[in-house]
C-alpha cells in the first residue's frame, strides 16, 4: 500500500544555488541506533506535531525533557535524497512500563507528511526481527526519499490484520538531506526516553555526590582545625611538663616522694635526739578522745 502525491522535483533541483552545489560532501558517518517507541503515549498527542501549541502540558515522558531544552527532541532518521532501499533501521517498540511490545499479528505502516505537507502512507519496507520482543526493521522506500527536506510529521502505525485495533507511535524526526550535504550527527541532539531517564538519574547522582563531597570537605576541614588545636595544646602541655621536670631536676620543687623522704628523715632525727618522745602520754581527755575517733576506736 503506497500513497504519495508528489510533483516533479526537477525544477526545484535546478534552482539549487551554487553554494549548495559546492557544499562539502565529507563529514561524520551517521551513528546507528535503534528507534525506540513507547506504545500508549499517542493518546496525549491528539493533534499533529505541527498543529499543536500546548505540547508542554502533555503528560508524557517528553515532558521530562522540558527542564533541559524546553522543546521536544524526537528520535532522528537521516536519509539521502533518492537513496531508497539502501538504509535499514531497527525499531524497538515498548509498552508504557518499558516491557517489550508484542508485534505478533500486527501490521506496521509509515504515515507522515513531507516538508511541503504532502501526505505519505506506506506499509512497504518492514521486516520482522524479533516480533515477540518488539523488534522490527524498516527500510524506507523511494516515495519517502524522493523530496529533500524535513518531514513535518512522521510516525508508525501498528494495527491488527482485521483493522480493528490500532496503535500509533509518537512522531520521530525524519530528515531527507541532499546528496551534496554532509551527514549530520543525529546522536548529538537526540535523547530517547530511556536516555533522558538515565540522564536525570545521573544528574541527581551528581548533585548528591557534590553535596556529599561538600560535607566531607567541611568535615575534613573541621577535623583538621581540631587536630591543629589539639596539637597546639599538646605542644603547650609538653612545654609545661618540660619546665616542671627542669624544676624537679634543680630541686626547686617539692614533690610527694621528696616530701615523704624529708619528713621521714626529720622524724628519725627528732627521735634520735629526744625531741620526740614516743613514751609521752597525752593527758588531755579531749585530745585523746579525738585521736581515738580518728583511729576508729
Amino acid at each position: 500500500m503506497v500513497q504519495s502525491t508528489y510533483q516533479d522535483q526537477t525544477a526545484g533541483d535546478q534552482n539549487q544555488s551554487a553554494q549548495d552545489q559546492l557544499a562539502p560532501t565529507h563529514g561524520d558517518l551517521p551513528f546507528e541506533r535503534p528507534l525506540v517507541f513507547y506504545i500508549g503515549h499517542d493518546k496525549a498527542f491528539y493533534l499533529q506535531r505541527t498543529q499543536t501549541t500546548d505540547e508542554e502540558t502533555f503528560t508524557t515522558p517528553q515532558t521530562l525533557l522540558e527542564r533541559y531544552t524546553d522543546r521536544r527532541i524526537l528520535p532522528p532518521v537521516v536519509l539521502r535524497q533518492g537513496e531508497s532501499g539502501m538504509v535499514k533501521f531497527t525499531c524497538l517498540f515498548l509498552n508504557y512500563d518499558g516491557t517489550p511490545f508484542d508485534l505478533n499479528g500486527l501490521l506496521a505502516s509509515f504515515e507522515g507528511s513531507d516538508t511541503d505537507g504532502y501526505p505519505i502512507v506506506t506499509d512497504e519496507g518492514f521486516g520482522a526481527v524479533d516480533a515477540a520482543n518488539g523488534l522490527l526493521s524498516w527500510m524506507p522506500g523511494r516515495e519517502i526519499t524522493k523530496r529533500a527536506g524535513h518531514f513535518r510529521t512522521a510516525h508508525f502505525k501498528l494495527e491488527t490484520v482485521d483493522r480493528t485495533g490500532i496503535s500509533i507511535t509518537l512522531d520521530f524526526d525524519l530528515h531527507v538531506i541532499q546528496n551534496a550535504v554532509a551527514w549530520p550527527k543525529p546522536e548529538a541532539g537526540y535523547l530517547s526516553e530511556y536516555n533522558r531517564g538515565l540522564r536525570q538519574m545521573f544528574e541527581m547522582q551528581r548533585i548528591y555526590s557534590d553535596s556529599m563531597q561538600h560535607r566531607l570537605d567541611a568535615t575534613e576541614l573541621t577535623i583538621a582545625n581540631r587536630l591543629q588545636l589539639m596539637s597546639a595544646r599538646l605542644s603547650q602541655m609538653n612545654t609545661q611538663l618540660g619546665n616542671i621536670q627542669n624544676a624537679i631536676d634543680k630541686n626547686d620543687l617539692l614533690t610527694k616522694s621528696g616530701a615523704k623522704d624529708q619528713i621521714t628523715d626529720l622524724v628519725k632525727q627528732a627521735l634520735a635526739d629526744g625531741t620526740i618522745d614516743i613514751n609521752d602520754i597525752i593527758q588531755q581527755a579531749d585530745v585523746r578522745s579525738s585521736i581515738s575517733k580518728l583511729a576508729g576506736n
